[in-house]
């Protein structure tokens, strides 16, 4: 069997999630980590073994009935490119898996500030997120704020169709507005 890999996943790589949101002019937005892919071999001699990623994925979301409020959610995750409600990933940063656990506190550091910050949603919490990594040095962008909020925005519109039609794969594309100084072979990102 071959074991090419079908994903253009990047180990390492930090990614802006874009799903379908809960109104037709927002799209929900998270981040995730992707560690690496493994193979998983077949149940039985009838079913062939696949790649499965493996990750963890941020985000916060509504707490339903508390009008305004958000709580964090994050967790690892191996189904990353299966959910339903998916538009897309993102490539806005390469970090080392070395360097994982400090990312991950970074990514975490707002968490006991979010409900209670007033205006805060999905993308302004990413948003933030992306600015205290860009400060910290995880990932590498000149482009303002307000720039960022309109390439995702833009991705999510342009895939949106796609993705209400279950069309696949979901596109997984690098950013415009940050740069890769760590090394990045173009293959990487070719499917």
């Amino acid at each position: 069997m071959d074991k090419s890999v079908p994903s253009r996943l990047v180990d390492g790589g930090v990614y802006v999630i874009v799903f379908i949101g809960p109104e037709t002019d927002l799209h929900h937005w998270g981040l995730y980590y992707h560690y690496n892919l493994d193979w998983v071999s077949g149940k039985d001699s009838k079913r062939e073994g696949r790649y499965v990623p493996r990750g963890h994925k941020y985000h916060i979301r509504s707490m339903g009935s508390i009008d305004g409020k958000f709580i964090p959610e994050h967790a690892p995750t191996s189904g990353v490119l299966s959910s339903m409600y998916l538009i897309g990933l993102i490539l806005i940063g390469i970090v080392p898996i070395q360097y994982q656990s400090p990312l991950d506190s970074e990514i975490r550091s707002l968490d006991n500030l979010v409900g209670i910050t007033p205006n805060i949603n999905c993308q302004t919490w990413v948003l933030d997120i992306i600015e205290r990594l860009r400060r910290a040095g995880y990932v590498h962008t000149d482009y303002s704020r307000q720039q960022i909020q309109h390439e995702i925005n833009q991705f999510g519109d342009k895939h949106l169709s796609d993705a209400y039609n279950a069309v696949q794969p979901r596109p997984i594309v690098q950013s415009a507005l940050f740069s890769f100084p760590h090394e990045l072979a173009a293959n990487e990102l070719q499917g």
